[in-house]
C-alpha cells in the first residue's frame, strides 16, 4: 500500500455515528468516504471552479481516506480556495511519496 499523505493540520477527518468519514478543511466538508455494501463510497463533496462532482468506489476505508488525501493533496490550492481559505499548498506531492530531487 503505499504511503500515507501529509496534509497540513487544518485538515482533519470527521467520522459519524452512520460509519461515514468526512475529510474537512476547518468547517468546509471536501470529500466523503462511506460505507456501501462489501466497500467504501467516496464523494467529493465539494463545489468550485474546476471542482467537478466525483465518486468513486474502494475496497476499505484505509484505501478511501488514502485516495481521498491523494486527491486533496493534487488540488491543494483549488480546495483551499473553494473553502474560501487562499493558503500555500505544504509541500510538493513528489517530497509526501518519496520522490527525488534534483540536486542543485
Amino acid at each position: 500500500m503505499a504511503a500515507p499523505i501529509d496534509l497540513p493540520p487544518a485538515y482533519v477527518w470527521h467520522a459519524d455515528e452512520d460509519g461515514q468519514h468526512t475529510l474537512l478543511l476547518k468547517d468546509c466538508p471536501i470529500v466523503t468516504v462511506g460505507p456501501m455494501g462489501a466497500g467504501w463510497l467516496i464523494r467529493v463533496v465539494l463545489k468550485g471552479h474546476g471542482i467537478e462532482p466525483l465518486e468513486y468506489a474502494v475496497r476499505s476505508l484505509d484505501r478511501g481516506k488514502g485516495w481521498a488525501q491523494r486527491w486533496v493533496k493534487q488540488r491543494e490550492r483549488m480546495v483551499a480556495r473553494a473553502c474560501g481559505r487562499p493558503v500555500e499548498p505544504s509541500r510538493p506531492l513528489s517530497s509526501t511519496l518519496g520522490g527525488r530531487r534534483k540536486a542543485a
